[in-house]
């Protein structure tokens, strides 16, 4: 099963997800049921105290947590949306990007 069609960086396609990557989802939200756990709670607040004393850290620590942040949000939603697939399912299927130089490399 394979929809093709165009985005900003190539084309994309459907792929089922290797049950390989399934199980070690199930696996660690088994060992760590709040993905929370996975990165530690920092506020700005604990960040800004902990750069006091260096305002130009600080702000490269502030915009590295938040790009972290914003990373691991991602991760945990397309997480979710490969268990809700496979509970439903019994497989999931994601779209990817590949560029035309992957292309040769799908036949």
């Amino acid at each position: 099963m394979e929809a093709e069609g165009k985005s900003s960086s190539g084309r994309t396609k459907l792929v089922k997800v290797k049950q390989g990557y399934i199980d070690w989802i199930i696996k660690l939200r088994a060992e760590r049921p709040h993905p929370s756990t996975f990165f530690p709670a920092l506020s700005n607040e604990d960040i800004r105290e902990l750069y006091k004393d260096d305002p130009v850290e600080r702000e490269l620590a502030l915009g590295a947590w938040c790009e972290a942040a914003a990373i691991m949000k991602s991760m945990k939603g397309k997480e979710e949306d490969i268990l809700r697939q496979y509970y439903t399912n019994g497989y999931a299927m994601e779209e990817i990007e590949f560029g035309d130089q992957d292309a040769g490399a799908e036949n």
